[in-house]
């Protein structure tokens, strides 16, 4: 055993001893995961917003302007839901955060987190459907409904996710 595997053994045990600590530093580690769940999550739907702004530029330099406003629309709906999430309540909060989310709930969240996740891929791949559609075709207009839909989908599933970590206990 090398003398840093012992040293770290050594401190685990000692940390273990010391009343609360441990739990404390599972919550600050649960706290850092939420974050960085919203944090991927946000870049997701940055990406998605990304591909959406460069179809609009496209459809602009080509005067081809009638699907111009819904797209607007859905790119401040992406920047909406993304700025949301990235600045979210973090999900467990420390030792004195006013809002704290009980153990057993942890394992709902992570849950929304994951269907969250999937909608965020399924959006990713949406846009790309989408921009690849002629414009004024009914493919494009279905590909643009299927990415509002699921814009919408994806926010209501986070209001959810918000209003589980708020309820009072």
């Amino acid at each position: 055993m090398d003398s840093r595997s012992h040293l770290s053994d050594k401190l685990e045990k000692w940390v273990s001893r010391i009343p609360g600590l441990r739990t404390y530093q599972e919550r600050e580690h649960r706290r850092e995961t939420d974050k960085r769940v919203r944090e991927q999550l946000s870049q997701r739907l940055r990406v998605v917003l990304e591909q959406v702004q460069s179809l609009e530029k496209q459809l602009a330099d080509s005067a081809l302007l009638d699907p111009l406003p819904r797209l607007d629309r859905l790119c401040s709906a992406l920047q909406r839901l993304s700025d949301t999430i990235l600045y979210a309540a973090y999900g467990y909060g420390g030792v004195f955060d006013l809002e704290k989310i009980r153990e057993e709930q942890l394992g709902r969240l992570y849950e929304f987190d994951l269907y969250l996740m999937d909608d965020a891929q399924a959006m990713e791949e949406e846009a790309r459907e989408l921009a690849s559609a002629a414009p004024g075709e009914e493919k494009f207009r279905e590909k643009l409904e299927e990415l509002e839909n699921r814009c919408q989908i994806l926010r209501q599933r986070f209001e959810r996710r918000r209003d589980f970590m708020t309820r009072p206990e």
